[in-house]
């Protein structure tokens, strides 16, 4: 199942009413699907209010007051392909709504004291800016949090693709890094005691039930809306040669000519797979990667590419953190690992001088777009 508008239209949407009135919201509607529109066929002018709809991509109608899409957050030009969804979790206004409260809430957590956004901030690119990041019981963990932004556009989540779908993934932080794999019963419990929770329950899924499988849903379908697109590169590549500077405009061509591009392909900027680079490979113990889960020796060492939109605002960098600034990922990738480390065959060293480095460093941070700020919900 492919949709395309829906997640754009209200990756801003403001919340705070469904979790002041205790009467229940508009009962939900169902979230038609996109036949394959990209997501450019929605415009501005044709989204000027939330219940606005186009002939290409069906957006839902009527939507609740607690969600109010601000059109003048739209993308203007919207490079991003419609979004893979599972059919079992279509999304809806109302349960992005429901997702997003959620997200920020404290109640899901170890003892009702960690939320989501422990390790994902929206002012550090929806990561940490921490090399290893702490889980809820105080246990660190062994790879670097990744950015939120397209994870929805992923075909396997974590560094080394073990969980199948980003509701499992979901499900597995949940118990791991937010600390409740023992106690999320007791998690869900404390939710379904909110009486504006059951309410935002009972618009989302048709019942005020409150149940691990409906809060995962919930956070996957919110957890979508975190797109980056509609960068300044890609006003560029649309025509707006002043978008960009000329040394970005020079860094898109060093992109390519050394060979960025294979991995990084536009317009995710991301093949969706897994190369070995050799990072952390001379370690005493090289953490595995892919090889670990898929038991393939020919797969040790892999992990999964990185997305470079929005790449400039979530260092450090690398599965480990271990590069402190964009600078030095880009210096480590230029240089073609360490000797002797275990690389893909197309990964090789490139030497620029520092006009190109510093030309593909600006191209870099032209893939960062200027979203709308995420208005916090109000926690009920």
């Amino acid at each position: 199942m492919r949709t395309s508008t829906l997640f754009g239209m209200v990756a801003a949407a403001t919340i705070g009413a469904a979790c002041n009135d205790p009467a229940p919201p508009a009962a939900p509607s169902a979230m038609p699907v996109s036949t394959g529109a990209p997501s450019s066929a929605v415009t501005a002018s044709a989204t000027a209010t939330a219940s606005a709809t186009t002939s290409s991509a069906a957006v839902p109608s009527s939507p609740p007051p607690s969600v109010v899409a601000d059109p003048k957050v739209l993308p203007t030009i919207d490079p991003l392909p419609p979004m893979n969804v599972p059919a079992s979790n279509a999304p809806t206004v109302e349960a992005i709504a429901l997702g997003k409260v959620l997200f920020f809430d404290k109640r899901l957590g170890k003892d009702g004291k960690f939320s989501c956004e422990g390790c994902h901030y929206e002012d550090k690119g929806w990561a940490d800016a921490t090399v290893l990041s702490t889980k809820a019981d105080g246990s660190v963990n062994k790879r670097h949090t990744p950015t939120l932004f397209n994870v929805g556009y992923q075909t396997h989540w974590y560094w080394d693709g073990r969980a199948p779908s980003l509701e499992a993934q979901i499900v597995a932080a949940w118990k791991g890094q937010m600390g409740v794999a023992e106690t999320l019963d007791e998690r869900v419990k404390e939710v379904a005691k909110v009486a504006a929770y059951k309410a935002m329950f009972k618009a989302a899924f048709g019942s005020d039930e409150v149940s691990t499988e409906r809060i995962v849903k919930a956070l996957a379908s919110f957890v979508r809306t975190l797109r980056s697109g509609d960068a300044p590169f890609d006003k560029f590549e649309h025509g707006d040669k002043k978008a960009i500077s000329e040394s970005a405009a020079r860094g898109w061509e060093v992109f390519r000519k050394v060979g960025c591009a294979s991995c990084h392909a536009p317009p995710l900027f991301t093949d969706l797979s897994f190369h070995a680079v050799g990072i952390g490979s001379t370690a005493p113990q090289p953490d595995l990667g892919r090889g670990a889960i898929t038991k393939d020796e020919a797969d040790n060492g892999r992990f999964k590419t990185p997305t470079m939109r929005s790449v400039s605002t979530n260092a450090p960098y690398f599965h480990d953190g271990s590069a402190a600034t964009l600078e030095e990922a880009v210096d480590y990738m230029l240089g073609g690992g360490p000797p002797g480390a275990k690389v893909d065959g197309a990964f090789k060293q490139a030497k620029l001088t520092k006009g190109e480095r510093d030309d593909l460093l600006a191209f870099l941070r032209s893939l960062a777009a200027t979203p709308a700020k995420l208005e916090r919900p109000r926690i009920p």
